[in-house]
């Protein structure tokens, strides 16, 4: 019984993650022919290790050079998927004047760094929000310190972007 209960939940969550990207699919196709897009990352909404963020960031002595690092650690993983291995012309980073932005808001981040998080892509020409995706997933690590794991999380995150990029981006016409 638990067997069957476990598959069930794998084709739920597989189908909703199929969805999900299919939804992404016309949004980022207004992206096609930009060179930078913008990543934001807040984690003020967040529950860090089952803390508000406010709390544990304040009790958090390495949180502040850590969280560059996060951010750091998901722009590199995200160039490298979607420039050198997906060969899109799309980098993202820091680039407030780019036109499109993707931000990224965690909602909860667990002691191993698992993140759940709403991912949006905004028009920063208009402040539209072209679509967002609601509890995304991006598994954090095994070993380490909770930015180091949390670290692990955000680079998967970048990657998930980039292969959206790569997927809907390059295929618009």
């Amino acid at each position: 019984m638990k067997r069957i209960l476990l598959i069930a939940l794998q084709i739920v969550l597989l189908s909703t993650s199929a969805f999900a990207q299919k939804q992404w699919a016309a949004p980022i196709a207004n992206i096609k022919g930009e060179s930078r897009i913008n990543i934001t990352v807040d984690y003020s909404k967040a529950l860090m290790k089952g803390q508000p963020s406010e709390t544990f960031i304040a009790s958090e002595k390495d949180w502040d050079e850590g969280v560059q690092e996060i951010f750091g650690r998901m722009l590199d993983a995200y160039n490298k998927v979607a420039i050198v291995g997906g060969k899109s012309r799309i980098a993202a980073g820091n680039f407030p004047e780019a036109k499109y932005t993707f931000k990224v808001v965690p909602s909860s981040i667990a002691d191993n760094g698992n993140t759940i998080a709403d991912v949006s892509l905004i028009d920063n020409s208009t402040g539209e929000t072209l679509y967002t995706e609601y509890n995304a997933y991006a598994k954090g690590g095994k070993f380490g310190t909770f930015i180091n794991l949390t670290g692990d999380a955000m680079e998967n995150m970048g990657k998930y972007l980039a292969y959206l990029v790569v997927r809907f981006a390059n295929l618009a016409k």
